[in-house]
């Protein structure tokens, strides 16, 4: 009898679970009488819906891509504190394997719980492995805001704004050669700048003028011979460290050291890299110049005036 009411139970508990299933769990609790306590827990651990595995990976601006290898109908966004200002992303694609984009340059908000929609209702999710995106920062940029996603213990996975690094001047695009260094570098607020070169252990600053070229919140500017020859060097081949500031114009700061703010590249020391190059100084001699970015990230410059008979003209 014992084997018997087991498989019964059993049976009863694998019934339930295919009507439930079928009709929806709002319907699941009009059959809560018809079977046990111990049968409908059962029933309730058969049912409930898994955790969405999410793969989150910002393409350094506007654009957050979302992906899953799980059936999920789209990706729903929550204010902490409110379902009222809720947002849903749908998928791209059939069934199967899914992913989407969220352009944050719609989010109103400054902090969303992320969530996933699938036939059981709206799930929550965990980040996948992280290894697939280490090598990057992977954070997203509107104007005026980064942003980022965060995966702490309690608190669930969170896509969060954060506009206190927002009006700092970074670094979005370095070139060098021929001893001349061209520097374009951008915030996310509309500012004007000029860059300074101050050097390392001396009292001691260069005015480095104002950009070739402003487009938007992007500024560029070029550093030559007109800029090296006004350093203190002295012709032993000495070299000097000069850190490089960006000021704004009206001079109401002190200004922003600059760091690498290009693309997502987590370690811009490694993968952007020059060799020395030199521009001509006086007669018989050359100034030498390498760009080079501190293991903080932050980028400053080499000097050196050296002697040459041929030299260069920059």
């Amino acid at each position: 009898m014992a084997g018997a009411g087991s498989r019964t139970g059993t049976s009863s508990v694998r019934t339930t679970a295919r009507t439930v299933g079928g009709h929806g769990l709002r319907q699941a609790s009009r059959l809560v009488r018809r079977v046990s306590p111990r049968a409908w827990q059962a029933v309730v651990s058969r049912l409930r819906p898994e955790a969405v595995r999410l793969e989150v990976i910002f393409d350094g601006a506007t654009l957050l891509n979302w992906r899953t290898a799980q059936n999920v109908s789209s990706i729903v966004l929550t204010p902490p504190h409110s379902r009222a200002g809720a947002r849903r992303y749908t998928r791209s694609g059939g069934e199967g394997p899914a992913h989407g984009i969220v352009p944050l340059d719609e989010l109103p908000g400054a902090e969303y719980l992320v969530a996933a929609s699938t036939r059981y209702g709206r799930v929550p999710v965990e980040l996948l492995d992280e290894s697939a995106v280490l090598a990057t920062r992977n954070e997203g940029w509107t104007e005026g805001a980064r942003w980022i996603v965060c995966d702490e213990e309690g608190s669930g996975v969170r896509l969060v704004r954060d506009v206190e690094v927002a009006s700092q001047p970074r670094v979005l695009d370095l070139d060098s050669g021929l001893g001349v260094v061209v520097i374009t570098i951008g915030s996310q607020v509309e500012e004007r700048w000029r860059l300074e070169l101050r050097r390392r252990g001396a009292d001691e600053a260069l005015d480095c003028g104002f950009p070739i070229e402003i487009e938007g919140t992007r500024s560029t500017f070029r550093l030559s011979s007109c800029q090296w020859t006004l350093a203190d060097l002295r012709p032993d081949q000495s070299i000097s460290r000069w850190n490089i500031y960006a000021v704004p114009e009206g001079g109401s700061s002190a200004g922003t050291r600059l760091k690498w703010g290009g693309s997502s590249v987590e370690d811009v020391r490694a993968s952007l890299r020059f060799r020395a190059s030199t521009a001509w100084a006086t007669s018989g001699e050359v100034n030498r110049v390498r760009p080079y970015w501190t293991k903080d990230q932050h980028l400053a410059v080499e000097l050196a005036r050296v002697e040459d008979s041929e030299g260069s003209i920059a």
